[in-house]
């Protein structure tokens, strides 16, 4: 899916309450937290490794996460891609996250995950438009994401903040 950084802007809003700040050293437990309560209802459709109990789960992000963090840059479909991570915080409580990049002028959305006693909620929507004005400060004027076909909450998240499906394929 695709969508201009003004078109994103113009369909999302900040929350007051929700502060979305970029992540720093010693993040990568809250990231990997974050991600597996986001992520665990969902295990059977995420590529291997999985798990079968939460806990587990947490672990395996948290080692994920510390384990990359040190990365600033990625290589994705042959580019060097210079990764960005933000937490969403509800009362200084994390409650979603988002992990970006952004590469010869064009950003990228990898993972975007709320708790789901947050969803809803806009919480996504207003990550989004952080990463939005982000890239605009930094004169990129469009995001792509991949988004699996049958994840119809997620397309219906993009669909409202403006993307448009540019491309279908099909991963094993």
């Amino acid at each position: 899916m695709e969508a201009d950084v003004l078109s994103i802007l113009s369909k999302t809003r900040s929350i007051p309450e929700i502060e979305i700040r970029p992540t720093v050293t010693g993040d990568e437990m809250t990231l990997g937290r974050l991600y597996a309560k986001a992520y665990f209802e969902l295990m059977d459709q995420l590529p291997p490794p999985r798990t079968k109990t939460l806990e587990d789960f947490i672990k395996m992000m948290i080692h994920l996460f510390t384990e990359t963090s040190k990365q600033k840059q990625r290589q994705l479909f042959g580019v060097a891609w210079n990764v960005f991570k933000w937490i969403a915080e509800y009362s200084r409580c994390p409650v979603g996250f988002l992990v970006t990049g952004a590469a010869e002028g064009l950003g990228y959305v990898g993972e975007i995950g709320v708790l789901p006693s947050y969803r809803r909620k806009g919480i996504a929507q207003a990550l989004l438009r952080r990463f939005a004005g982000f890239l605009k400060d930094r004169g990129i004027q469009v995001v792509e994401l991949d988004v699996n076909v049958e994840n119809t909450p997620a397309i219906s998240l993009f669909d409202s903040c403006g993307f448009k499906k540019i491309r279908k394929w099909q991963s094993r």
